[in-house]
C-alpha cells in the first residue's frame, strides 16, 4: 500500500487496506480500553508517548509503516509534533478513520 506523498518504512501487504493518507485529519475510533497507544516509532516494541483517547484528532503526516501485523502512520497534534506513531489497523479491526 503506498498513498501519494507517502514514505513507508516497511511494505504492507495487500490484504491490509488502508483507509488513510499523508495530510488527512483523522480521529481515535477504538482501541484497548477505549484508547489508542502513541509510540516513538511504528512498532509494539518502541515506548508509549501517552494513550489517546476515544475521538482524539490528530494529521497524518507521514507512512503507512507495516510492522508487528499493523499499519502505522505517523501523526502530529497538539503537544505530540515530534514524529509519533499510531496503528490504523490490524487484520481484524481500525483504530484510527478519517475525518469527513
Amino acid at each position: 500500500i503506498e498513498t501519494p506523498g507517502s514514505s513507508q518504512l516497511n511494505p504492507c501487504p495487500e490484504d491490509l487496506d488502508t483507509r488513510i493518507a499523508v495530510g488527512d485529519r483523522a480521529r481515535v475510533v477504538y482501541g484497548d480500553f477505549n484508547w489508542l497507544r502513541l509510540r516513538t516509532e511504528p512498532s509494539t516494541s518502541a515506548e508509549v508517548v501517552v494513550h489517546l483517547n476515544k475521538g482524539q484528532e490528530f494529521e497524518i503526516t507521514a507512512g503507512p509503516s507495516c510492522k508487528d501485523g499493523f499499519v502505522w502512520w505517523e501523526i502530529e497534534m497538539e503537544n505530540y509534533t515530534d514524529g509519533y506513531w499510531v496503528a490504523e489497523r490490524d487484520e481484524n479491526s481500525y483504530f484510527i478513520e478519517p475525518l469527513d
